[in-house]
C-alpha cells in the first residue's frame, strides 16, 4: 500500500469505528495507518493490535517491554493512509471562513457603494460646500433609497450563529466578531450619511420574528455545543481512562445538555425583557404625556 499523494483527513470517531479483523486502523501520534494486511504477519499475532485498533500505539512502539526497531517502523509506513483531523485544524477552518465572511459584508455593504457612489453618482451633482442647506438636503433626494435593516439582521443571526454554535471549537470567535463590529459601527454610520438616502425610523415594539429566530438559536447552540464537546478526541481520551463506556458518555452527554437548556429557561424568567428602571422611566413619561395632554383639553373649555 502506497502512501496517498495528498493525505486524507479522519476523525478521531471514524478511526475508533475500524477495529475489527476486517479493517483494522491504528494511530501513532497524529498519522493514521490501515494495518488490516498485517494482522496475521504480526509477530506478536492479531489479537494484540486488535486490542489497540482505533487507538494511539506510540507508546506500544517505543516500549516498554518492546521498543520496536526502525526497521519495524519504516515498514509500517506502507500502511499510511491520512492524518487525524484535530481540533486545530477544525479552528482554523473555522477561523478562515469567519474572517472571510465578514471582509465579503465589509466590501458589498461599503466598498461597492462608495466606487459606485464616487465614479458614477458624485460626477452628476454639483454640490459646493458654500450651497444652502435646501440645496444639499435636495442633493441627498437624489441618493439612491437605503436598502433597509433584513440583510442587517441577517448578519448579526448569522454572527450570532458562529459564536453561539461553534466558540468551544474557536473560542476567539468572540474577540474577531467585536473587531469586526467595531469597525461596522463606523462604516456602517458612513454609509447611511453618506452613500444611501437617509432612512425614516418607524417606532417598533421589538424585534418581531428575529426575536424567535434568536432564541432558536440560543437552543440549538446548547445542543451543537454539548455534541461537539463529546466529539473531542481530548474528552473522550479521558472518558476511556476514567472507564466510562459508550452508553455512559452519551447520557452524560444527554443530561448535561438538558441541565444548560433547564438553566437557560430559568435565567430567561428571572431576569426581565425590560429592567425595572426603564420601566419605571416609561411609565413616568407617560403620564406626563397625559397629563399635558389633559391640560391642553381644559384650556379650551376654560376659556
Amino acid at each position: 500500500m502506497s502512501p496517498p499523494a495528498s493525505p486524507r483527513f479522519f476523525t478521531q470517531r471514524e478511526v475508533a469505528c475500524h477495529c475489527t479483523k476486517d479493517s483494522c486502523w491504528v494511530l501513532q501520534g497524529t498519522r493514521v495507518y490501515d494495518v488490516t494486511a498485517f494482522l496475521r504477519m504480526h509477530p506478536g499475532g492479531e489479537a494484540l493490535i486488535l486490542r489497540r485498533s482505533g487507538k494511539d500505539v506510540s507508546q506500544e512502539m517505543e516500549g516498554p517491554p518492546h521498543r520496536h526497531s526502525e526497521n519495524a517502523r519504516r515498514w509500517m509506513e506502507q500502511y499510511y493512509i491520512g492524518e487525524l483531523e484535530t481540533d486545530t485544524e477544525q479552528a482554523q477552518r473555522l477561523a478562515s471562513l469567519l474572517i472571510v465572511t465578514q471582509l465579503v459584508n465589509q466590501v458589498t455593504e461599503v466598498v461597492i457603494p462608495f466606487l459606485v457612489d464616487r465614479f458614477i453618482s458624485a460626477p452628476h451633482r454639483t454640490e459646493h460646500k458654500d450651497d444652502p442647506q435646501e440645496d444639499k438636503f435636495r442633493n441627498q433626494s437624489t441618493l439612491p433609497a437605503f436598502p433597509g435593516l433584513f440583510a442587517e439582521y441577517i448578519e448579526l443571526l448569522v454572527q450570532f450563529g458562529y459564536l453561539s454554535l461553534f466558540s468551544c471549537v474557536y473560542p476567539l470567535t468572540a474577540v474577531l466578531l467585536l473587531i469586526n463590529n467595531l469597525t461596522e459601527i463606523r462604516s456602517d454610520a458612513y454609509k447611511m450619511c453618506k452613500l444611501f438616502r437617509k432612512p425614516f425610523s418607524p417606532p417598533v415594539a421589538n424585534m418581531g420574528v428575529w426575536q424567535i429566530a434568536f432564541e432558536v438559536l440560543s437552543f440549538v447552540s446548547v445542543v451543537s455545543n454539548c455534541w461537539l464537546l463529546l466529539l473531542s478526541p481530548w474528552l473522550q481520551a479521558r472518558f476511556q481512562e476514567g472507564g466510562m463506556s459508550s452508553t455512559n458518555i452519551l447520557l452524560l452527554a444527554v443530561l448535561v445538555e438538558h441541565v444548560l437548556i433547564l438553566v437557560k429557561v430559568i435565567l430567561a424568567v428571572l431576569i426581565p425583557d425590560e429592567p425595572d428602571w426603564i420601566r419605571k422611566k416609561r411609565e413616568h413619561i407617560e403620564y406626563t404625556s397625559m397629563q399635558a395632554l389633559r391640560q391642553q383639553k381644559l384650556q379650551p373649555e376654560e376659556s
